[in-house]
């Protein structure tokens, strides 16, 4: 907890440094993306694999906004940048937190 941590200068570089290393994860998952033809548009069942969540987990996060999403046809389809952004907040309001 940052409660442990010592005083403020302490937790806002604990806060500098996981915001960069969410900066880094992400930056990271771009070069695997692209050196591994990634799809711009993942199914609901790719997102899954992607996030390591449920089917009723990715849902609700597509259905509440959380994820951005878009709809072919009668198929709901993430952009793979979505997954990206999603995570790359969690850390920032981990870090934050």
């Amino acid at each position: 907890m940052l409660t442990s941590i010592g005083d403020a200068s302490d937790r806002e570089r604990l806060i500098e440094a996981l915001q960069q290393l969410g900066d880094s994860i992400t930056e990271a998952i771009a070069v695997i993306t692209e050196s591994t033809n990634q799809p711009l548009l993942l199914s609901i069942d790719e997102a899954m694999r992607v996030l390591a969540v449920g089917e009723t987990r990715i849902k609700r996060l597509v259905y509440s906004g959380k994820i951005d999403s878009v709809k072919i046809g009668r198929r709901r389809l993430i952009p793979y940048d979505a997954l990206q952004d999603y995570t790359k907040q969690l850390v920032a309001e981990q870090a934050s937190a």
